[in-house]
């Protein structure tokens, strides 16, 4: 997974925040590869007296509805939309970067917030699945899904020197986040770096990713900034 690091260092100051989320996924895997699949620091358990990333009790019902969880608990959203895109867009020139239909996306995106999932088999249009996907972590979510403080924490660390250093404070960041958000964002990133992997069609490489997600994960407001700050 690491060649991918390496397209969106050279992104651009923003882009580098989501370098934090790549890491993040080798971190979480190379640590679950040395416990043996499980327990101990790999399982990232929520701290005492933390808050859920996603808790459910300070959002509204619609909010709730389009956090529910899955059978891999993540939001079901997220796990749909990527199922089917696992399946049938990975090969799909453009994905992520070419529109789908509109109101497809937003039929989608509504129907999940309802409460009532928009049965994907019937769905053809692989492009307007790829773009609910971006637009659910972009626009829908009621607070970006990796905040300001996360970012700037993480980041502040990026030039400690040597890098057992700089590994072992990053992980103390990590280490801080609830469960919930690590075991979304791992699905996601896999996914992400499973996309790279068929770059030769779909013409989605490291770099391309960077730059639809990197504004999605951080809902864009803040990213130049920070950016600025620590690249």
């Amino acid at each position: 997974m690491s060649a991918i690091y390496g397209h969106i260092l050279f992104a651009g100051a923003g882009l580098c925040l989501i370098l934090c989320c790549l890491a993040l996924c080798c971190c979480i895997v190379k640590k679950k590869k040395k416990n043996g699949g499980g327990g101990g620091d790999g399982d990232y358990t929520t701290k005492p007296g933390q808050k859920s990333g996603n808790a459910l009790s300070n959002t509204s019902s619609k909010d709730s509805h389009l956090l529910r969880k899955g059978a891999l608990g993540i939001p079901l959203l997220v796990e749909d939309l990527v199922g089917y895109l696992e399946t049938r867009g990975m090969d799909t020139n453009g994905l992520f970067r070419e529109s789908g239909k509109a109101e497809l996306v937003e039929d989608i995106l509504d129907g999940y917030e309802a409460g009532k999932p928009k049965d994907l088999s019937r769905v053809d249009d692989v492009h307007a699945v790829a773009v609910a996907l971006k637009t659910y972590y972009k626009k829908r979510l009621p607070q970006p899904f990796l905040d300001v403080e996360f970012a700037g924490e993480y980041l502040r660390h990026k030039d400690v020197r040597p890098a057992a250093a700089r590994v072992r404070a990053q992980r103390g960041v990590i280490d801080r986040m609830p469960k919930s958000k690590v075991d979304e964002l791992r699905h996601l990133l896999n996914f992400l770096h499973n996309v790279a992997q068929h770059k030769a069609k779909n013409k989605m490489d490291a770099r391309n990713l960077a730059i639809v997600f990197g504004p999605a994960l951080f809902q864009s407001a803040f990213i130049v900034e920070i950016g600025r700050a620590h690249v």
